[in-house]
């Protein structure tokens, strides 16, 4: 006997993990180049850390793409 559609039970989909949904850091909009122009580097890391809070992101996701987060001499440090 063939069931109705409605009778037919799916899977419920796996939560999403973080490390499935990374999140984009070159979106922060928080580049710090090493200069006093944009703000002191603890302006920088209290974006960076509340920023990190917000997103629920990792500190080693973080870490990986900090390469995004710096320019100018900042980037050559």
């Amino acid at each position: 006997m063939l069931k109705a559609i409605n009778d037919i039970v799916r899977p419920t989909p796996p939560p999403v993990i973080r490390s499935q949904a990374p999140t984009e850091t070159a979106k922060w909009e928080v580049p710090f180049d090493g200069s006093n122009n944009r703000g002191s580097v603890q302006d920088f890391v209290f974006k960076v850390e509340y920023l990190k809070s917000l997103f629920q992101c990792p500190w080693d996701e973080i870490l990986s793409n900090f390469h995004v987060l710096v320019t100018g001499r900042a980037r050559e440090w």
